[in-house]
């Protein structure tokens, strides 16, 4: 107070900068040294007011803005934030806290290497489990009667007799994954089990991720008039033909694409050129045979003797019918 009053001294000692920087601010009213409208609390009352203010146990960033429509003094909001944190109560009522960095799961290099599988439901008084490829985002869907272990080992069976035995499967910690059947049923055929963590779904966000697409396309579906009589199963089918055969945004390619190496014939194939009459034209025009003939019924003609096996004999012959045009 004594600068405020009189003039600042040329060497400034490390506690006073921070009342330096603001000395054209300061002032004294009534003997209380104020910054602007703020009171510039001493010492010795600086842990009885932060203990007032924090009676209500607002957290930090109310709190700070309460402290600074009142007082100020250096370090204060350093000073309320390791007051909250060594608060108790508010600890106990602390919200989330920032979210770790992703680890993301090892790179597959060839299909069924790695799936995610996951129960979505309970949704339309129906239970689906799901399984999505990492390599190649091919999805397959159940609708499950029951979730228990020994069901869901049947619906894998189903899928492993197509796309044969995948290296790893990731689940969370449902109790059918957790099982000693599912995990007998892992060793067996020497299957790597590996679970998300517990309450973080997001570790096993592949199955997630499509579990939601799946949910919000069905919804959609149903809601559409035009698909009142149409079973739930079809409406499944449909959408999984559909998302099979659309380009994924991660790989750029069809899941059909990557799994079975070449895309499969939908609808919109219609639209483009006919491959095939091309491929025919090509076929004729490489094709080096010369010769034009048409034959007439009652034609006489040398045929070839297939009676002799691995022997290449011609016998006479009469046409008795043309059933279409040579090749």
């Amino acid at each position: 107070m004594t600068f405020v009053n009189n003039t600042w001294p040329s060497q400034m000692e490390e506690n006073l900068k921070p009342f330096y920087t603001r000395k054209n601010e300061l002032n004294t009213d009534q003997c209380i040294l104020m910054w602007g409208y703020r009171v510039v609390l001493p010492e010795k009352i600086k842990s009885t007011m932060l203990n007032q203010i924090h009676e209500n146990h607002f957290e930090i960033t109310k709190l700070k803005q309460l402290a600074r429509s009142y007082f100020w003094y250096s370090n204060m909001d350093q000073d309320l934030e390791r007051l909250v944190k060594s608060c108790e109560i508010c600890m106990l009522f602390r919200a989330e806290p920032e979210k770790a960095s992703l680890i993301k799961w090892p790179q597959t290099e060839k299909p069924f290497e790695r799936i995610h599988l996951d129960f979505a439901g309970l949704f339309k008084g129906h239970m689906f489990l799901v399984s999505i490829d990492s390599y190649t985002k091919w999805s397959e869907v159940f609708i499950m009667k029951n979730t228990d272990a020994l069901s869901t080992i049947e619906a894998l069976r189903e899928i492993f007799a197509r796309f044969g035995l995948p290296s790893q499967i990731v689940t969370d910690n449902g109790e059918q994954f957790t099982s000693k059947e599912f995990s007998a049923f892992c060793v067996k055929n020497r299957i790597k089990h590996s679970t998300s963590s517990a309450f973080h779904p997001s570790t096993n966000g592949a199955a997630e991720n499509f579990v939601k697409t799946l949910k919000t396309a069905l919804a959609k579906a149903m809601k559409d008039p035009k698909n009142r009589s149409t079973s739930l199963r079809s409406l499944l089918n449909r959408f999984l033909f559909a998302y099979r055969t659309t380009p994924y945004c991660v790989t750029g390619e069809t899941p059909d694409k990557l799994m079975f190496n070449r895309n499969v014939r939908t609808l919109m194939d219609l639209i483009k050129p006919a491959f095939k009459k091309k491929q025919i034209g090509d076929q004729q025009e490489h094709y080096r045979g010369t010769r034009d003939i048409i034959f007439k019924e009652g034609d006489p003609v040398m045929a070839r003797d297939y009676r002799i096996i691995n022997k290449k004999t011609w016998a006479p012959a009469v046409v008795t019918e043309v059933l279409g045009s040579r090749t």
